[in-house]
């Protein structure tokens, strides 16, 4: 995502399966926060309304990649060791499930729409309570808000019925480790290896929970997960623990290096080296050892096909809110929009991915996908004042004001008092003209949030409306003196200074931004102009070309790029070819006809001598311009380019 008003911590939640400090718990977690973002005036609501939906049980519905099979039938078969939980079971309303094989949680306390998932799951279940493809899907729904236990029951269940499915064992020794139940999984794992020999991942995880207590039984899963896959650096590892068990320090460290040569920075392949230079008196190497052994990470097991699949359909939407918030952040909402659709696709439908999903559409200036997916959201939760305040901002993005209006009333209706929704009647206030009113609701906001530099931003502007320019100042400065990289703060300064009489002053704020790289196309493009009318053609292109690599997604930076590069009065500077490349780009980079790029690409094709194809082009010019509201001078321009363009001369601008 590009620059944000708001700023928001997302959670990365990246599993690590390969701790090797403890061989009862192989399967550690780890998370890190990641990213903070900003955006424009009104979308700085989006991301600060986010988490309030995507707790880690947040709502969700069907999942689980299992198709039905209810013709399955229960097999005799060697019991697990923890396979269901026994006794009487009932629903959340008291009713006796005692016909149930997997176990059958109460689902009272759970959020609504979770709860109608779960126990969709639960009565799929109960319908037919041997469909061991059934069971897989409620264990799948279990893993998801985070219910191992019962997870693990449901697969060990399934296992009961189906003997010879790797899978059901498998997955049931991954849950065991989640629950650091080490002799459960194992004896499942054992099972697993049994029905496939061949997969690498159970010889992997034997070997390390069996490498303490029994290294030869460790050593020989670990040589078969390398006669399959003969780099895999875990087992390269295990193998060197093996070898030092028995005293043969010298296989031990041809192991390790092996390990090392394979995953460079695998760290606790390096610690076991430390202490084998330690042993042998190599102080030297041992300190290096250390010193990479810090700066190292823990490895994963990723020829593990069955646990990534698992995971990822048994991830909480807060999971998969954080992988699409990643992506966005990164700059590709492409690849974010296809994480939350696929979600979709698979059944895992929610507030929460519902609610990104129109956030990303929103950011994007897709309104009309932004408001199908805050309507299919309200249809989870129709008095969500959070969603009503999301659906009216994307209203006023599109100008749609008079249909923003309704559902931010609402939103006060039920939380008049809540920030978000303060801040987003303080914009349609603006947008209606009342600035009075806009004033007084950010000053409630203000109360609450005195120090939140979006806020004051957003304040700032209703001070500007009732024409208090001082008190506008006072919180555009109050807000970069919080925080300093804040664009759009820094730009509004830029633009009263500019008012004032003062361009030197406005040069400074927008320099701050653009120096920052940051992702904010205005700034870019206030430089280049006053570049641009001091005649430093040079640093015009220089402002752009800065602009155009931090604002990859922006259609105005594209086309000002190529407008420069095609008009520029300097022939060193001139680029026709590229300028022709960056005016079509921009002209692709919306649906709307946009007369501005046109005229753009227009001169671009006249620099590389298609005049005739741009006098074509600057017709569509011309008609968008007279249907767009554009001015009659603009338009007599036109008209004086085509002129131009029939002589075979394109248009450069004046050097003075």
């Amino acid at each position: 995502m590009t620059t944000l008003e708001s700023q928001h911590d997302a959670t990365n939640k990246n599993r690590n399966v390969a701790d090797h400090t403890n061989s009862a718990n192989r399967l550690a977690a780890t998370m890190r926060p990641i990213n903070r973002i900003q955006r424009g005036m009104l979308i700085a609501l989006l991301l600060a309304i986010l988490p309030v939906a995507c707790e880690k049980e947040s709502a969700n519905t069907s999942t689980g990649p299992a198709a039905d099979d209810a013709t399955t039938k229960s097999v005799s078969a060697e019991p697990t060791d923890s396979a269901v939980q026994k006794g009487e079971r009932q629903t959340s309303d008291g009713e006796s499930v005692e016909n149930a094989i997997a176990p059958i949680l109460d689902t009272s306390k759970l959020p609504a729409d979770t709860k109608i998932r779960i126990e969709r799951l639960q009565q799929a279940h109960l319908a037919a309570p041997k469909s061991s493809n059934r069971i897989e899907n409620l264990g799948l729904g279990y893993a998801s808000i985070n219910e191992i236990e019962a997870a693990a029951g449901c697969f060990e269940a399934a296992a009961e019925l189906m003997p010879r499915n790797f899978k059901f064992h498998y997955i049931a020794g991954l849950l065991r480790l989640r629950l650091k139940d080490a002799q459960t999984a194992q004896r499942a794992f054992e099972r697993a290896a049994k029905l496939d020999p061949n997969y690498v991942a159970v010889h992997i995880r034997l070997g390390q929970l069996t490498l303490e207590g029994d290294p030869t039984v460790a050593k020989s899963h670990f040589e078969k997960a390398l006669s399959i896959d003969a780099n895999d650096e875990i087992a390269w590892w295990g193998l060197g623990q093996c070898a030092e068990s028995r005293g043969d320090s010298d296989l031990a460290m041809k192991c390790f290096q092996k390990a090392v040569s394979i995953m460079p920075d695998y760290a606790e392949a390096h610690y076991a080296m430390a202490q084998l230079y330690r042993a042998s008196g190599e102080e030297d190497a041992a300190i290096e050892a250390m010193k990479a052994y810090r700066a190292g990470r823990s490895p994963s097991i990723s020829n593990d096909t069955i646990e990534f699949a698992f995971w990822g359909f048994a991830s909480s939407d807060q999971e998969i809110v954080d992988v699409s918030l990643q992506h966005a952040k990164a700059g590709h909402p492409e690849k974010a929009i296809e994480v939350l659709q696929g979600a979709i696709r698979m059944r895992r439908d929610s507030i929460a991915i519902r609610q990104c999903l129109g956030a990303i559409y929103l950011e994007s200036g897709d309104f009309v996908n932004a408001m199908n997916e805050f309507n299919v959201a309200l249809r989870f939760a129709p008095e969500s004042a959070d969603l009503l305040t999301l659906l009216g901002i994307c209203h006023l993005e599109a100008g749609q004001i008079q249909l923003a209006g309704p559902h931010i009333e609402k939103a006060r209706s039920i939380s008049p008092d809540d920030v978000k929704v303060l801040s987003a009647y303080g914009a349609l206030c603006l947008a209606r003209g009342d600035a009075e009113n806009a004033e007084a609701a950010f000053r409630r906001a203000l109360e609450q949030q005195p120090k939140d530099p979006a806020l004051l931003f957003r304040a700032s502007k209703a001070s500007l409306a009732l024409g208090d320019k001082s008190e506008a100042r006072n919180r555009l400065n109050a807000s970069v003196s919080i925080a300093p990289d804040y664009a759009p703060s820094r730009f509004s300064l830029g633009l009263l200074d500019m008012q004032e009489g003062n361009p030197k002053a406005a040069a400074a704020q927008w320099e701050l931004i653009v120096n920052a790289g940051a992702a904010f196309p205005d700034a870019y493009l206030a430089l280049a102009g006053m570049a641009s009318q001091s005649s430093s053609f040079s640093d015009e292109i220089r402002f752009l070309e800065m602009g155009h690599a931090n604002c990859t997604n922006s259609a105005a930076l594209t086309n000002a790029l190529a407008w420069a590069l095609a008009t520029t009065p300097r022939d060193d500077l001139r680029d026709t070819e590229r300028a022709l490349q960056l005016a079509t780009k921009a002209g692709s980079m919306s649906d709307d006809v946009n007369h501005e790029f046109l005229d753009t690409l227009a001169v671009a094709q006249a620099a590389t001598g298609a005049f005739d194809l741009a006098v074509e082009t600057m017709k569509q010019a011309i008609r968008a311009a007279e249907t767009g509201g554009a001015t009659s001078e603009r338009i007599a321009q036109y008209r004086e380019r085509i002129a131009q363009f029939e002589n075979k001369k394109p248009y450069v601008r004046s050097s003075n």
